[in-house]
């Protein structure tokens, strides 16, 4: 194994340099730019000396000026000068060590020729090192070579990582015996791993073990770490984020890396973690023993991922988030195959046969419109303080949604919320575990108005509206309580000295993890509170010669013209109206008459006067009965 000194000294024109302490002597460009070395090792520029070149010694000692060029060459470590030799049956283990070593005491860059390594040992990448092949071989469907390959041997980690700001570039790190616990292992555990850098790596053959793993522990972690064209081909588990409790693993970015290849317990597997990122990442196993996506804590944003997985057996997920996981945003495109989503994520994959339900993000509040008010009694609200004077104006911000003029007393800590018997419950659905507040808030005063909710942790507060008499957005989220959800508006003049003056308009609530919406949310089938205007279709309808009156669908009140009498209404199945369905004849003219039958049960008989009317309601069979009449 080779050993070798690295001496440089750059000197440039019009420049002073130090070498032992000595300072030396500008010139002019001449081809024997130094006089020789006194005893003390000083060396004396000659008149006439250029800019450029460097001093580098050799192995023996013997130094000789070269071009600038060449001294970053010297940054250039190479393997192979330690004794590492390819595919020669031999570990090159120490070799790579050594090389390591020296690259860490220079800040150099160790270069893996082409060839294939044996490592038996795993190696320990040192801070601000990066060591990089020429390319991760020729073809990635099987074991790679005419590449830089570091085929691994032993029964631990390829390569570990607890160090900042080293990388690997142009690489094939491969599983000679198929017991490896993986191929790449970082973990901070006496320090934070920050900015490390990958580059076109190709993981391959863990067939037990992990391909890239991330962790943390002792209140430390792993951040900003960046992945490009990272592969991982045939493994256990192909990338995997498992911090322990006291530590962390954040705001860590792969691009565009594909998993592939067979015996894949999971592609991906998180278990803790925060803004992690997948862009791009393709995971094309046909199939996979566990789930191709699995988030067991933490969460992740991933953008443009495709997820093959047509094997897939129906009842074995592709796409798993366990419960208490909150907040991933997972999109783009897969074969097909079951998703399940326990926790509160949004993830926006659906196929002919699997989908998941989304956030509606509706606003689930009754009365956001802030409609009849009566003093400070507005419907399905109220204050804790009775005190409170209240104006209502015109909207300003949305139509329909007033605003309210508060005067805060001086002294008084207000809450103004919805009603406890006017607010949604979190029912079962995991997207009720988290509830979002919050409302258009204008005032002047500091530290005066926010929003408060009980989660589940407690009492939680906003930041407040930043006081400078303009409309802001003052909201939370928190995790839904076990018990009753109580959002409030909170103004707090309990320092003041005068009367404090808030504006408040579209407030809003909602469950899940989509951000809520102001407008407010349909009336459903399960019922429904609306306050305002609600216009029914009307539509004009001429009495028929046989007497059988068919109305379109699209109405519920009817203009009748005409002089027939009327036996049955929509009777023939494809024609009825759905049970409960309330419709209103309005009569024109005088003389129409409805025949009191078994399909249309009246009250007692009925004939038109003019600009009458009758209300009837479908029984969904056929028949109807009558509600009321207007002669």
């Amino acid at each position: 194994m080779k050993n070798r000194t690295l001496f440089v000294i750059i000197f440039v024109q019009f420049t002073l340099f130090f070498s032992h302490g000595y300072s030396q002597k500008v010139g002019i460009a001449t081809e024997e730019p130094t006089e020789t070395l006194d005893v003390n090792g000083s060396i004396r520029i000659r008149e006439g000396a250029g800019s450029g070149l460097v001093l580098i010694s050799d192995s023996a000692g013997a130094a000789s000026w070269s071009p600038l060029s060449s001294a970053w060459d010297k940054y250039m470590i190479c393997v192979t000068d330690y004794g590492a030799i390819s595919e020669d049956g031999e570990d090159d283990t120490q070799a790579f060590i050594t090389a390591l070593d020296s690259a860490a005491a220079i800040g150099a860059k160790v270069c893996v020729p082409p060839g294939i390594f044996q490592l038996s040992s795993t190696l320990s990448i040192p801070a601000g090192v990066i060591m990089e092949g020429t390319n991760p071989g020729h073809d990635p469907l099987i074991a790679p070579y005419k590449g830089s390959v570091l085929e691994y041997a032993g029964s631990d980690w390829a390569i570990k990582m607890s160090q900042s700001n080293a990388g690997l570039r142009d690489l094939a790190i491969r599983d000679a015996s198929g017991q490896a616990k993986g191929g790449l292992y970082i973990m901070a555990e006496t320090h934070l791993v920050e900015s490390l850098q990958f580059s076109r790596i190709q993981v391959y053959g863990f067939v037990n073990g992990t391909g890239i793993f991330l962790g943390g522990k002792n209140q430390k972690g792993v951040a900003y770490a960046s992945f490009y064209d990272i592969r991982v081909r045939n493994a256990k588990i192909g990338i995997e984020i498992n911090p322990e409790a006291s530590g962390f693993a954040n705001a860590n970015s792969f691009y565009h890396g594909v998993i592939s290849g067979g015996g894949f317990d999971y592609c991906l597997l998180v278990k803790g973690g925060t803004r992690n990122e997948f862009i791009g990442t393709v995971m094309e196993p046909y199939s996979t023993n566990k789930s191709h996506l699995k988030v067991e804590g933490g969460h992740i944003v991933g953008r443009g991922i495709w997820i093959e997985g047509s094997q897939q057996p129906k009842d074995r997920p592709l796409i798993e988030f366990a419960e208490e996981t909150s907040g991933s945003t997972v999109e783009g495109a897969y074969a097909g195959g079951l998703i399940i989503n326990r926790g509160s994520n949004t993830i926006k994959f659906s196929s002919s046969n699997s989908l998941v339900e989304s956030d509606p993000g509706y606003n689930l509040i009754e009365n956001p419109f802030f409609l009849g008010v009566s003093g400070n009694d507005i419907p399905s609200w109220f204050f804790t303080d009775p005190g409170i004077a209240v104006q209502v104006q015109d909207p300003e911000l949305l139509p329909n949604f007033h605003v309210l003029k508060l005067s805060i007393p001086p002294g008084k800590r207000v809450f103004f919320g919805p009603e406890n018997n006017s607010l949604p419950q979190a029912m079962g659905l995991s997207r009720d575990s988290y509830a979002n507040f919050g409302g258009y808030v204008k005032t002047d005063h500091s530290h005066f108005a926010f929003v408060t909710l009980n989660a589940d942790q407690g009492m939680i507060t906003s930041i407040p509206h930043r006081a400078d008499n303009e409309w802001q957005f003052v909201g939370l989220r928190g995790k839904s309580p076990a018990g009753a959800i109580t959002p409030r508006f909170f103004f707090d003049n309990s320092a003041g000295t005068d009367s404090a003056v808030v504006y408040v308009s579209c407030p809003t609530f909602s469950f899940g993890n989509n951000l809520p919406i102001l407008e407010a949310k349909p009336i459903t089938s399960a019922g429904g509170v609306f306050n305002g205007v609600i216009t029914q279709g009307m539509e004009e309808v001429v009495t028929p010669a046989n007497h059988f009156l068919v109305l379109p669908k699209k109405g519920n009140l009817f203009q009748l013209s005409g002089i027939d009498y009327i036996a049955r209404i929509n009777h023939h199945g494809p024609d009825r109206f759905p049970k409960g369905t309330v419709i209103t004849l309005l009569f024109e003219n005088e003389g129409i008459t409805i025949l009191n039958t078994v399909y249309i049960q009246m009250v007692g008989s009925f004939q038109s006067t003019e600009n009458s009317s009758l209300s009837l309601v479908s029984l969904g069979n056929g028949t109807w009965r009558e509600l009321g009449r207007n002669l």
